[in-house]
C-alpha cells in the first residue's frame, strides 16, 4: 500500500500532458512484458549481446565473390550469377590499367639511374 501511496504522490505532482518519456516511465515500460515480442528471451538470459551471438553462425555465399568497388561480399542467398551491366568490371580494369601504365611509366624513368648507380 506505501508503495503505491508514493507512486500515486508522484503522478499528483506530474503535469497531466507528457510529451516526453521520462527516465522513470521508460524503466516502467522496459519492465512490462509485451506479447509477442521476438527479444523478450534474450533480454531474459541476460548478458552481453557480443556474448549472445558467439554463439551463432554467420552464414556465407558458397561461390567466390566477384570483385567490387566496396569489397562488398555477396549475401548466403546468392546464386553466383552475375546480372550486373558489366560497369563494375570495366571500372576495375580500368584502374587497373591506370596503375599498371604509372607503375610501367616509372620503372621507364628510373631505368636511366639504376645503369648510372651500378657504375
Amino acid at each position: 500500500e506505501r508503495e503505491q501511496q508514493e507512486y500515486e504522490e508522484q503522478v499528483k505532482n506530474e503535469p497531466f500532458a507528457r510529451y516526453e518519456i521520462t527516465r522513470d516511465k521508460d524503466r516502467q515500460m522496459a519492465k512490462e512484458g509485451r506479447f509477442g515480442d521476438p527479444m523478450a528471451q534474450v533480454i531474459k538470459e541476460g548478458g552481453n549481446k557480443r556474448e549472445s551471438r558467439k554463439g551463432l553462425i554467420k552464414r556465407r555465399c558458397p561461390f567466390p565473390p566477384l570483385p567490387n568497388r566496396f569489397d562488398i561480399q555477396p549475401g548466403y542467398r546468392w546464386d553466383g550469377v552475375d546480372r550486373g551491366n558489366g560497369y563494375e568490371k570495366r571500372f576495375l580494369l580500368k584502374i587497373n590499367e591506370r596503375k599498371a601504365k604509372e607503375d610501367y611509366a616509372y620503372k621507364w624513368r628510373v631505368e636511366d639511374m639504376q645503369s648510372l648507380h651500378q657504375l
